[in-house]
């Protein structure tokens, strides 16, 4: 009775892509919840291909680094483009530009400089990671002149800090 089971789960095994999940290698289903729901495979899963050596095996074909860093670049990507970033970003530029001329106006006290000088350095990290982050997802954008505007503006603010005056 145990031995059937076994058998059952080995030959369930053999004919499904992954062990315990019931599809079959080279379906349209990349996994099954234990509630026998199908979800849909994971973007690049087309392009997966099995190790030569391991044809007739009940491995899973492994994905390649590349495949990995292609989806870790899109959702990269689907974040740094998403609405929110893209108006937080915005809302950091209009700061950025406006906020050092609105001290000068205001003319606070020399103590509350500091404030002024921690929100351009948060901002000016902000900016760093926003460069480094869409020159990882996007290649031609270090070739661009994109690129070079985006490190003159993020460098500009090191000349607004207090600090350095």
């Amino acid at each position: 009775n145990g031995e059937e089971n076994t058998e059952k789960s080995d030959k369930s095994d053999l004919e499904s892509g992954e062990p315990g999940t019931g599809t079959k290698v080279g379906s349209d289903r990349s996994t099954e919840a234990s509630t026998g729901v199908p979800f849909p495979s994971p973007i690049g899963a087309s392009s997966v291909v099995a190790n030569p050596g391991s044809q007739g095996s009940s491995a899973p074909p492994k994905k390649s680094a590349a495949i990995r860093a292609n989806v870790g670049q899109i959702s990269l990507a689907s974040l740094l483009d998403h609405w929110v970033s893209q108006s937080l970003l915005g809302l950091a530029l209009v700061v950025t530009l406006l906020l050092p001329d609105l001290w000068v106006i205001f003319n606070p006290a020399e103590d509350h400089d500091i404030i002024m000088n921690l929100i351009l350095v948060f901002f000016f990290a902000v900016f760093t990671i926003e460069i480094i982050v869409t020159s990882i997802v996007q290649r031609e954008y270090v070739r661009s002149a994109f690129f070079w505007m985006d490190i003159v503006g993020t460098l500009s603010i090191i000349i607004d800090l207090t600090w350095t005056a």
